[in-house]
């Protein structure tokens, strides 16, 4: 990957720190190895080539674009069905404010990224990065929606609270802060927006629109549906230079003359890297409530060139419902709002509570932490599964589950506002009494 030689920290240079490591990671069938060498004959060329084209890739396309390139997007989804986890979504943005303080944000994002400067941690998981990674934020942060304003004018924010982690060094004086994306000034968690125009949409929808807007206004910049990247190509310095690619049952190799970039998402539908990388049973014991499209393709390709990891084992999230459908063989699941609630509690197999289900700070990216706790003595996890339990008055009050984003806004998984349907189904089991609800749940 070929990166601006410049003494200052850009926002393209992130692209540089986020894929550099201390080390190499091998997974059993999935690398690393030698990338294909370079083709006597390449079938396309362009500046940039980027894999994947979600929130990543969007806005890698048009730094590229706007610093004079000419970009080429792989995305192996089709047009019409293509979803990313950007899209997907709430749509959240952070954005310090302006007059908040520089160098408490730096502290701040050194703390979010690494944790190298928090004093009850005994090692920062990337001591060696930190400090880049924390100026670049630091840096882009507080622009981040003025950005977004300039790929659409017609882009708004609506206030979603402040940033979480309020006792991490620098927070308050950096004032950061977190807002929704919507085109109609408001937010509607009931209704999806993914098939209204877009003056109409919020959420994930509104924040992906803006950014397909902006790559839309750019004339050099080229996205190929239903081109999924399939390796990297070197020279004979070892060089990235360019990608083969898969375009109707036939293999393209495309030349980058400036530098190729891996946007392509995680590995959440990979089985073998759920395995590899996921604390606790990494199959049966997680679900997602993004796209079933991220199953580790840019992954592998960058370890077969050589690349290192760096947080490759480390979710955001929470506890989520693990439901009866599957893609690629794994579950898949859907965002769950009502976990906290008056009416509601949570228990293991045993029956008994294990974290404090009303904790509404910055604890509940952690919460499936709690879940993965191993027993030594019984050797298992006794919080895997976990059982929400809840009353009627719950089940009538509103949907359990997010309606207007993740897999139940995008038609993946079925849902009522009234949860009903899940009743029918069998997704949600009910009882008269906790010990009729004991024997359903036993049986």
């Amino acid at each position: 990957m070929s990166v601006p030689n410049k003494s200052a920290v850009t926002r393209r240079d992130v692209v540089k720190i986020a894929s550099a490591s201390l080390g190499t990671a091998a997974l059993t069938g999935v690398g690393p190895s030698a990338a294909t060498a370079a083709p006597a004959h390449w079938d396309m060329e362009t500046d940039v080539l980027i894999l994947g084209y979600g929130g990543a890739g969007a806005c890698a396309a048009i730094e590229a674009h706007d610093a004079g390139s000419k970009v080429l997007i792989l995305e192996k989804q089709a047009q019409a069905s293509h979803v990313s986890n950007t899209r997907m979504a709430a749509g959240a943005v952070y954005a310090a404010d302006p007059t908040g303080d520089a160098a408490a944000l730096k502290q701040y994002a050194e703390a979010i990224q690494s944790g190298d400067n928090l004093p009850w941690m005994l090692e920062g998981e990337q001591a060696d990065l930190a400090d880049a990674i924390a100026a670049a934020w630091a840096k882009y942060e507080p622009q981040n929606i003025a950005f977004l304003q300039s790929l659409d004018p017609d882009f708004k924010t609506m206030p979603s609270g402040p940033a979480g982690f309020s006792n991490f060094p620098g927070q308050a004086a950096a004032k950061d802060r977190s807002f929704f994306s919507t085109y109609t000034g408001k937010v509607d968690f009931m209704n999806p927006t993914k098939d209204l125009p877009k003056n109409q949409k919020m959420m994930g929808e509104a924040l992906w629109a803006c950014m397909a807007t902006g790559v839309s206004k750019r004339k050099n910049i080229r996205v190929l549906y239903e081109t999924p990247a399939k390796d990297l190509l070197t020279n004979e310095k070892g060089e990235i230079t360019g990608a083969t690619a898969e375009q109707k049952g036939k293999t393209i190799r495309i030349k980058a003359r400036r530098a190729v970039i891996i946007a392509t998402g995680g590995y959440e539908f990979d089985k073998t890297m759920r395995a590899a990388f996921l604390d606790g049973p990494g199959g049966e014991g997680w679900s997602f409530y993004g796209t079933p499209a991220n199953t580790g393709d840019g992954i592998r390709m960058a370890l077969r060139a050589g690349a290192g990891l760096l947080k490759a084992r480390v979710a955001s999230g929470g506890l989520l419902p693990a439901l009866p459908i599957r893609f690629n063989g794994l579950r898949i699941g859907t965002g769950i709002g009502c976990i906290g609630t008056p009416n509601s509690l949570v228990v293991n197999n045993a029956g008994k509570r294990f974290f404090d289900e009303s904790e509404s700070s910055s604890a509940t990216y952690f919460y499936y932490q709690e879940a993965l706790k191993f027993d030594i003595k019984t050797t298992n996890y006794p919080n895997i599964p976990s059982w929400l339990i809840f009353d009627e008055t719950l089940r009538k009050r509103a949907p359990m589950v997010s309606m207007a984003f993740g897999t139940v806004g995008y038609g993946i998984v079925p849902w009522s506002a009234d949860n009903l349907d899940a009743v029918n189904r069998g997704w949600i089991l009910k009882a008269d009494s906790f010990d009729e609800l004991k024997r359903t749940t036993a049986s």
